[in-house]
């Protein structure tokens, strides 16, 4: 199993919580999961990220990562976080000036609802991913 701060780490939920300095959702919901039809709503994070699971899947079984971390308060951190959510994103649902505030940008938070993964990216130590989540798993 990877460790909570170097890639391949990942989280899946049915809720999650993400903070980092910059959020950045990826536009329209253009997204679908392979093998699904159900579509999905991307997200960076890629400075000083962070993402734990505030509720679990009802079944307690990974979907997309045979080495997700599946328990409640799983947490990941890294530089660069990906994921997605089924659950639409609004401006309201983002908090500012919260968790991971530096000492020059303020802090962002979201949670995202539905199904949920944020995986890591660049890690805090170890190797960037070779191929980007998103190939593999949206079409």
């Amino acid at each position: 199993m990877p460790k909570s701060n170097q890639a391949p780490a990942s989280i899946e939920g049915s809720e999650l919580l993400v903070n980092g300095l910059k959020i950045v959702p990826l536009g329209l919901p253009r997204w679908t999961i392979k093998g699904s039809n159900e579509m999905v709503f991307p997200l960076t994070v890629s400075r000083r990220g962070a993402s734990s699971i505030l509720k679990e899947y009802a079944d307690k079984k990974s979907k997309f990562d045979l080495e997700s971390f599946l328990d409640k308060d799983s947490e990941i951190s890294g530089s660069k976080l990906w994921g997605f959510s089924s659950n639409p994103l609004d401006r309201d649902s983002f908090d500012i000036g919260g968790k991971g505030r530096s000492s020059s940008h303020p802090g962002q938070s979201v949670k995202i609802k539905g199904t949920c993964l944020m995986s890591i990216i660049n890690g805090w130590r170890g190797y960037p991913l070779p191929e980007h989540p998103q190939n593999q798993l949206l079409r």
